[in-house]
């Protein structure tokens, strides 16, 4: 059997590589969103961060696709106040979800204004 991959997916947000092209839909759609009710208030950490979360619940909870993970966390969005109060549901029970909430809430994932 002879394979090969003509074409690698290759794309960015905001300067953030994504090769994972139903990772970059699902992240830019919930990126859309939070813009949509917050504005664009979020920096490159956090798209890594964010990143990060939602490709492991996909890989951890195996009966989710990405459009259901984003789905979810589009709800998630809605219901918040603040981009600092956003509760992502789908993230509860991994380890590094505490440290993710800690920077959230701290403002370390906010983007800072000059």
């Amino acid at each position: 059997m002879e394979t090969y991959i003509k074409q690698n997916f290759e794309g960015y947000i905001n300067g953030v590589l994504f090769t994972n092209e139903p990772l970059f839909e699902a992240i830019e759609c919930l990126l859309e969103e939070i813009e949509y009710e917050f504005g664009e208030i979020y920096n490159n950490e956090f798209i890594q961060a964010l990143a990060i979360r939602v490709e492991d619940a996909y890989y951890y909870a195996d009966h989710y696709t990405y459009e259901n993970l984003r789905d979810e966390i589009r709800q998630d969005i809605d219901k918040a106040n603040s981009f600092e109060e956003i509760k992502f549901n789908i993230f509860e029970g991994y380890c590094e979800t505490i440290d993710f909430y800690n920077n959230l809430i701290k403002g370390h994932y906010t983007k800072k204004v000059n």
